[in-house]
């Protein structure tokens, strides 16, 4: 997708498709759960085996679609922030980061290190600093990656979180709302386990696709009164 039809609010298509299985039972049956994206161009279905939401077909993950979507999410993101030391105080005050972080230390006790897998702004990592004495991102945006390096001086690992090959170990490892975007979370858990201390914490968050307010969204997009359009 070029500049110019972002700016004119041209929705962005992945140019490759792929059909998968349930990431979870390998299971390939499943059912429509929603439509969704600026022109419902994608789609989530249930498996019927184990319940699992997942998105089916998705787009292909590979460079080019690494780059267009989220190189150029990152850049709408960056250029609308107020200024950058401040927007991070308030925002992690606002999503309660510093909250998030305090009830993580209830479990990781031994907070030597954490990493934040998919930082999106460094917003997580903001408020991580104020209590672990090291901490690390990961992103594949390279916009994002160099924020977050600027305004933190937190490194930020700029590859595929399954990739990552460092010596440094993490008693706690935060994902959150990032999982559900790739295509093989299995290879995340396999990674994860390998990065983590003994005794180390994983704290994945997902949002729920069966929640109340989901099933009253989904139902509203069924009878016409809520559009599948994002906002930009």
């Amino acid at each position: 997708m070029s500049t110019k039809q972002r700016m004119e609010g041209v929705p962005y298509i992945p140019k490759e498709w792929e059909k998968v299985s349930c990431p979870f039972c390998d299971a390939s049956k499943s059912s429509l759960h929603e439509r969704f994206g600026d022109t419902w161009q994608y789609t989530y279905v249930k498996c019927r085996q184990c319940g699992l939401i997942y998105q089916n077909p998705r787009p292909k993950y590979d460079s080019s679609f690494v780059h267009d979507a989220y190189e150029y999410y990152a850049e709408d993101v960056l250029k609308n922030l107020p200024d950058p030391q401040k927007y991070l105080e308030e925002a992690s005050a606002q999503t309660q980061c510093d909250d998030c972080v305090a009830e993580i230390l209830k479990y990781d006790t031994q907070a030597s290190c954490i990493l934040d897998v998919g930082s999106y702004t460094g917003i997580f990592l903001h408020s991580a600093l104020k209590r672990y004495p090291k901490a690390y991102g990961v992103d594949v945006s390279t916009r994002m990656a160099k924020f977050i390096e600027t305004q933190t001086g937190v490194k930020v690992f700029l590859e595929k979180y399954e990739d990552i090959q460092t010596d440094e170990r993490f008693s706690c490892i935060h994902m959150s709302h990032v999982i559900e975007h790739i295509p093989n979370p299995k290879a995340w858990l396999e990674q994860s386990k390998k990065l983590l201390t003994g005794g180390g914490v994983l704290v994945i968050s997902v949002p729920n696709g069966l929640a109340f307010t989901c099933r009253i969204k989904i139902f509203l997009k069924k009878i016409g009164l809520r559009k599948g359009r994002w906002e930009p």
